[in-house]
């Protein structure tokens, strides 16, 4: 019976947690905030640089 309501209440958390994630995601065709990061070569890039211009983010990691 415990395991039963654990796993109710565990689905409900897992269900309330995306729910709260996609409220606060990036809505599609909303300004991005800006941001300054390093390059390759010890340089920095700024999105503002780029503004007017179809800027594409490829997001990556491990783990």
């Amino acid at each position: 019976m415990w395991v039963i309501i654990m796993k109710v209440f565990l689905s409900f958390l897992l269900f309330l947690t995306i729910i709260n994630y996609n409220v606060h995601a990036q809505g599609v065709g909303t300004q991005a905030p800006n941001f300054t990061h390093n390059t390759l070569d010890h340089g920095q890039l700024s999105l503002s640089d780029h503004m007017g211009k179809v800027v594409y983010l490829f997001f990556f990691g491990w783990g």
